[in-house]
């Protein structure tokens, strides 16, 4: 039914379909019904509201800044090859490899032993006077020694005489070097003099040079450079030398005996004198030839250590410069520097070394460079004495198999070398 048939009195309720009266009850609450339904419908929908917006995208972290490189180490001392200007005043001569065998530290302990009579009657004061050896030029002393060929030529630094001692055999060939009167002169004779007798003769290391005897001539009207005498032991050449050898350089097994012996002599004179060399270059090491076989022995700070023998024994020379270093960071480096600057001889130029060439290979040389680093940033300490002992374990932890701390069936020294 609808409402258009209804009376105006009446609604429809329809829930029922039925007709009731408007103003009643029901009515009104049909009629109330409508009106909320009629003014719902007239209403607009509430909008939907709009979907959250995105949160924007973060922006992307910045990338970081690449590393910058490890500053270099500051040169020790620079790495241009050295300028050495004392380049004829080194005691060494050429011999054949057969008059090797005598220089192995027993046979070189005797023989310093004999010369030292031989030559006791030249006394401090004693000066050298011209001779003339057939025609050439010369001196003797109190003819108890005759200096008889000048290796190399005279300089301002001095010069060296290959010396024959009067009525001794050939076989006693020695070296005379004349040089000035100065402090740092007579310092290398007074440290030479030392090592001699405290280190040699007692055979406790095998990396010096012998000083038979010496004498600071009191006339001072003899040339200068002619007054300070100094009667040593001969070697066969010097590191210098042998870097410039490409057959001595490109071999790695002999590279490296060289460089352990060079860096053992070094610890050995630091330990032994209190004393920083500060004068390191190529120039100052030198070599005797050398037949032996088998491992030498040697002991530091209570630990064993092992080395093969080589063609080569290397031995730290020319101690003019060499000085007292004091505890803390200075004599900390005073005392790496040795180490440090000597390295050179074993990097080829190419990587700022001095071997020309490019004789040792690549792997030996970066494996110096990296050394070289490694001694100047970790081992430059405030405590100088403990140094030498730190470079000695370095160098078995770097070349285990080669200075080892294993003991090898040969061993040819039976008291071990001191460091």
């Amino acid at each position: 039914m609808s409402d258009t048939t209804l009376k105006r009195t009446c609604v429809i309720n329809p829930a029922t379909d039925r007709a009731v009266k408007a103003d009643g009850k029901i009515g009104q609450r049909v009629i109330e019904r409508r009106r909320v339904q009629k003014e719902a419908k007239a209403k607009p929908p509430a909008p939907k509201p709009a979907p959250p917006k995105p949160a924007p995208p973060k922006p992307a972290p910045p990338k970081p800044a690449p590393p910058k490189p490890a500053p270099a180490p500051a040169p020790v001392l620079g790495t241009p090859l050295p300028d050495i200007k004392d380049v004829d005043d080194t005691p060494f001569i050429n011999e054949p490899t057969t008059a090797a065998g005598k220089y192995n530290l027993p046979n070189r302990a005797k023989f310093i032993t004999e010369v030292k009579r031989l030559v006791k009657g030249i006394k401090n004061g004693d000066c050298v006077e011209p001779k003339k050896f057939g025609v050439v030029d010369g001196y003797t002393v109190r003819n108890i020694i005759n200096l008889e060929k000048r290796i190399g030529t005279e300089s301002a630094y001095g010069v060296i005489y290959l010396t024959k001692i009067a009525g001794a055999s050939d076989n006693y060939k020695i070296a005379s070097k004349l040089f000035k009167d100065s402090t740092g002169n007579k310092k290398e004779i007074k440290v030479m003099d030392y090592l001699t007798k405290e280190i040699l003769l007692k055979q406790k290391s095998r990396h010096f040079l012998a000083l038979y005897n010496n004498s600071l001539c009191k006339d001072k009207a003899l040339k200068d450079k002619l007054r300070l005498l100094s009667i040593n032991e001969l070697a066969h050449g010097d590191l210098k030398g042998l870097v410039e050898n490409k057959n001595v350089m490109s071999n790695d097994t002999i590279v490296v005996n060289m460089f352990l012996q060079v860096m053992i002599s070094i610890a050995t004179f630091q330990k032994t004198t209190s004393l920083h060399h500060a004068d390191c270059h190529y120039g100052n090491f030198l070599f005797q030839k050398n037949i032996e076989k088998g491992h030498y022995h040697y002991k530091c700070e209570g630990e064993d250590y092992y080395l093969p023998a080589s063609d080569y024994t290397m031995m730290i020379y020319d101690f003019g410069l060499a000085k007292n270093y004091k505890m803390g960071l200075a004599g900390g480096r005073a005392v790496i520097v040795d180490y440090a600057r000597i390295i050179h001889a074993f990097i080829n130029e190419s990587d700022g070394g001095w071997c020309p060439g490019g004789h040792i290979s690549k792997n030996i040389s970066q494996k110096m460079n990296t050394i070289k680093r490694d001694f100047i940033m970790k081992y430059t300490t405030d405590e100088p004495d403990n140094t030498p002992g730190k470079i000695i374990k370095y160098l078995n932890i770097t070349f285990p198999s080669v200075f080892t701390k294993l003991r090898p069936p040969s061993v040819i020294n039976t008291i071990p070398f001191e460091i």
